[in-house]
């Protein structure tokens, strides 16, 4: 395949190795597992600027934007659910 644009006999030979057989539904329902399986991988994967708490009373004052856990300052992912953080903006006020 080229980098260029993909002519639609490739995108019918692509989905056709990823599609699961349509008489069986245990495998398609195992396809869809998969695919929100990795999506959700991925979506960690994106970085997002962590929580700030005013007045906060924890030994830290970020939380995981997405678990809401506390975290470290420049702790790269959160340890409970591994969502990757940003400190990028946070390093610049401190």
């Amino acid at each position: 395949m080229t980098s260029g644009t993909m002519t639609n006999r490739e995108a019918i030979d692509i989905l056709r190795v990823i599609s699961p057989p349509r008489e069986s539904k245990r495998i398609f329902d195992k396809f869809m597992q998969a695919l929100d399986m990795a999506i959700s991988a991925l979506e960690k994967q994106e970085s997002k600027k962590p929580l700030k708490m005013k007045d906060c009373k924890l030994r830290s004052p970020y939380s995981c934007p997405e678990c809401y856990t506390e975290i470290p300052p420049g702790c790269e992912y959160c340890w409970r659910c591994g969502k990757k953080i940003d400190w990028s903006k946070e390093k610049e006020d401190d």
